[in-house]
């Protein structure tokens, strides 16, 4: 029977009783018009009317942290054949697409040929270019052989394994055919790297720039334009040795238009007083982080003060001595010292320290901090004239009096402090905390605790506890 059945449609208009195929009849139509309800419903689920840009975002947050090289990018492809509205996000979410990891071994292969064609479409997107050289110290000099043919292109010679990535044509071709990329990252045996590849792009700039002067022929030959390479915003570089121009030679090659520099090397630069960076340089950076080995505090004074526009400061320390008193020539900087001059960063919001001493903080002035992050507080405890860290074992405790001094410098604005991989004193950190009125977020990962301290704190909260408890108890009864 069905339900636009005579028989059953009678039943809307009176009060009989529907016989048992009706009652079948009816209850069956009621389930079907429950599940077309239920899938009308899901069209109008929360879940469908999420914009696409807060799926992107959500995307973003997913792929945070993650390389984009091959198993990078397979992550990503994953998630866009979750769905077509997901698809359809990360396809333009643009930022999802802007990072490119190259090996400088397999730039002669067919994978990388559109390496250069991807530049020149990426428009506006955020051009992220990730360089692994490969290259040898000792071979560095021999990668200097390479040309320009008459059109002042450069030669698509083979490359040697253990050459100089940064003179491969193909890197060469990233900033003379279309487009500079908004950051270079170089993962280099050296610093000659990246000096070689400014010292490649001046001289090409050179060779296409001598412009004629008048129609004769004789007539004098001028440059014209800057090199691609000065005007370079973003230059991240990690490198493991030393090599032949050093951190002077790296210093004197910088693009004069650098607002982000992120220097990692293994350099002993303890005998130099500064980092030979031009002032002015210094003075445009609004994001620098810094990782220098044997590097005394007296290195990132020098190089602070000068670093006015600063909003972003990160430094990765990897030093095992704080004050390396072998190669100072004078006795280790203090803040009580009478020739004590601290750096003044006015426009700094966020400061991170990662495996970096806190004592540190002693030796610059951040009136406009709002997030600080102390990273990797378990290095063994050293020769240390100020005491900022008290031994717990074999770790190092985040001494209070250290918190209590940002907000005795006038660090009023601090709004956020996240503490990773350390141990703390969780009262001592208490009372460092109160100086700081304006805190809003505390975040602590993979921070330890000595155990008895701990079961001490919970034994004191339990006798506190108790009392009130009992005192509920009676009200209740009563």
């Amino acid at each position: 029977m069905h339900p636009s059945d005579p028989g059953i449609l009678r039943l809307l208009s009176t009060n009989d009783m529907p016989s048992a195929i009706q009652t079948t009849t009816v209850l069956a139509r009621l389930a079907a018009l429950t599940k077309e309800v239920e899938d009308l419903q899901r069209i109008l689920s929360p879940l469908r009317r999420v914009p696409l840009d807060i799926i992107g975002e959500i995307l973003v947050s997913a792929m945070e942290g993650i390389e984009m090289n091959l198993a990078g990018r397979e992550r990503l492809l994953d998630l866009c054949l979750v769905c077509k509205a997901w698809r359809a996000a990360a396809l333009q979410t643009h930022r999802l697409w802007g990072d490119v990891i190259v090996s400088a071994t397999m730039l002669d292969k067919e994978a990388y040929g559109p390496l250069g064609t991807w530049i020149r479409r990426a428009g506006s997107t955020f051009k992220n270019v990730t360089l692994f050289t490969g290259c040898q110290v000792a071979e560095t000099p021999g990668c200097l052989d390479i040309g320009f043919d008459d059109n002042g292109t450069p030669k698509q010679a083979s490359w040697e394994a253990g050459k100089c990535g940064g003179m491969h044509p193909a890197v060469v071709g990233l900033f003379v055919h279309g487009p500079v990329p908004d950051r270079m990252v170089f993962f280099c045996e050296s610093e000659d790297c990246v000096i070689n590849l400014a010292d490649r792009l001046k001289a090409f700039e050179s060779h296409t720039n001598l412009l004629p002067q008048g129609s004769g022929g004789d007539a004098p030959m001028t440059t014209t334009s800057t090199s691609s390479w000065d005007i370079l915003k973003s230059l991240h570089v990690r490198c493991s040795s030393e090599g032949r121009g050093g951190i002077k030679g790296l210093s004197d090659n910088l693009s004069v238009a650098l607002t982000d520099f992120l220097l990692h090397t293994d350099d002993d630069v303890a005998y130099y007083t500064s980092l030979q960076v031009p002032p002015t340089t210094l003075h445009n950076l609004t994001c620098f982080s810094i990782a220098i080995d044997s590097a005394p505090v007296e290195f990132y004074v020098d190089v602070l003060r000068h670093c006015t526009n600063l909003e972003t400061l990160t430094i990765e320390d990897p030093r095992e001595l704080v004050w390396d008193f072998g190669n100072l020539s004078r006795p280790p900087l203090s803040p009580r010292s009478e020739d004590f001059a601290p750096a003044i960063l006015p426009r700094l919001r966020t400061l991170v320290l990662t495996g970096a001493y806190v004592a540190e903080l002693d030796f610059i002035r951040t009136p406009g901090l709002v997030n600080l992050h102390l990273k990797d507080l378990t290095a063994v405890d050293r020769l240390d004239p100020v005491r900022l860290f008290q031994p717990v074992g074999d770790t190092r405790a985040l001494d209070a009096s250290q918190l209590r001094s940002i907000g005795q410098q006038g660090h009023c604005t601090l709004r956020n402090l996240t503490l990773e991989d350390g141990t703390v004193d969780f009262r001592m950190l208490a009372r460092g905390l109160l100086p700081l009125q304006s805190l809003e977020y505390l975040g602590m990962s993979g921070m330890r605790v000595d155990v008895e301290y701990l079961a001490m704190l919970i034994a004191e909260a339990v006798v506190e506890i108790k009392p009130v408890e009992s005192g509920v108890r009676q009200a209740m009864w009563q």
